[in-house]
């Protein structure tokens, strides 16, 4: 365990904080994350040049749950925030929330630099009336808990794809290139998560020891 300097307080329990960790409070959509840890590493793909991006923060997090079997041990937060500076036609392609254009300045994480979709192409909002209804794509904001590095790898890889066409999971439907029978594809790391994962494996011990495991046949 790491060097503990300071007393977390719980209902019933006070819990040494390890050095280097602090209370943190990040949103979400439906509710807030309030925890005590330590940034180990983050990775932003914004270039400046593109409508979307992502921005990935690994922790490692001190478990003060005393209903958890982790409590008072440690495992780390994936915090993934999606930015986006795009909006769409009310019935375009039906992406983001409903709002009148008037009400984006309120919602839009930068309206000054929102963009208008170039698939349903939604009307310029200086030429649009504030009562006109457009779709606003918003700021969304996903976690993961992970417990053992294991799981850490798991939560950066991309999404499941079927191993015969690339698509998305499809057991209940016909892909649209004839593919009848999902397979999956072995998991690879996304390309922000890659650079996060080699960030991390150099920044934390217990993440480089697992990722230097050999794999013997």
């Amino acid at each position: 365990m790491t060097d503990r300097a300071e007393l977390c307080s719980t209902a019933a329990i006070d819990l040494a904080i390890p050095s280097g960790m602090r209370h943190y409070e990040l949103p979400t959509r439906e509710e807030t994350l309030d925890f005590t840890g330590k940034l180990i590493c983050a990775e932003d793909n914004d270039q400046g040049d593109r409508p979307r991006w992502a921005e990935l923060r690994l922790y490692k997090i001190l478990v003060t749950d005393e209903e958890d079997p982790l409590f008072g041990e440690q495992a780390w937060l994936l915090y993934t925030v999606g930015h986006t500076l795009v909006y769409h036609r009310a019935d375009g392609c039906n992406r983001g929330i409903a709002l009148p254009a008037g009400d984006f300045d309120d919602t839009a994480e930068d309206p000054e630099a929102l963009e208008p979709c170039v698939r349903c192409r939604p009307p310029r909002l200086e030429d649009t009336h504030p009562d006109t209804p457009l779709r606003l794509e918003v700021t969304w904001y996903t976690y993961t808990r992970c417990d053992i590095p294991d799981e850490v790898y798991s939560s950066l890889c991309r999404e499941l794809q079927c191993r015969n066409c690339q698509d998305k999971p499809h057991r209940t439907y016909q892909c649209s290139c004839g593919c009848e029978d999902y397979e999956p594809a072995p998991r690879v790391l996304s390309v922000p998560g890659r650079r996060l994962w080699e960030q991390a494996r150099r920044l934390d011990p217990e993440i480089g020891k697992a990722a230097a495991r050999k794999v013997r046949f």
